[in-house]
Order: C-alpha cells, then sequence, then structure tokens
C-alpha cells in the first residue's frame, strides 16, 4: 500500500518522453514496451462516490479512449 509522499520520478519520465533508453524497433514487443515504462501512480478513488477515467495524450493532442479505473 502506498502513502501521499510516494511520486513520479520527473527524470525517469522525461528520460521516456525523449527516449532515452528505448530501442523503436522492439517497442512493438509487449514486454519490451512494458519494461520501458516509468511506474505510474494512481490513487485509489472512494467507491461509489467517486469515478476515475485514465486519458492517454500525445504530443500531437490526440486522446486515447478513456479507461475506467476500479
Amino acid at each position: 500500500m502506498g502513502n501521499a509522499k510516494q511520486q513520479k520520478d520527473p527524470q525517469q519520465w522525461q528520460d521516456y518522453v525523449n527516449g532515452q533508453g528505448i530501442v523503436i524497433s522492439e517497442v512493438r514487443d509487449v514486454e519490451y514496451y512494458r519494461a520501458t515504462l516509468p511506474p505510474i501512480w494512481i490513487s485509489i478513488p472512494d467507491p461509489d462516490r467517486t469515478s476515475v477515467r485514465l486519458y492517454v495524450y500525445d504530443r500531437a493532442g490526440n486522446r486515447s479512449d478513456p479507461v475506467e479505473m476500479r
């Protein structure tokens, strides 16, 4: 279980965004792709009180379909 002091590592995310250490030709391999992702921290909402949906955006501003967090 986490606590309020758990936060993303800004440098790790910046490296990911910049593609540092990522072999583009290997990204389609699901296991490789998962291994390159930095941790994603999501707080658990109160059941039946808060609905949380996650969207992913790219640099061009395109948005993915929502994924409901449970």
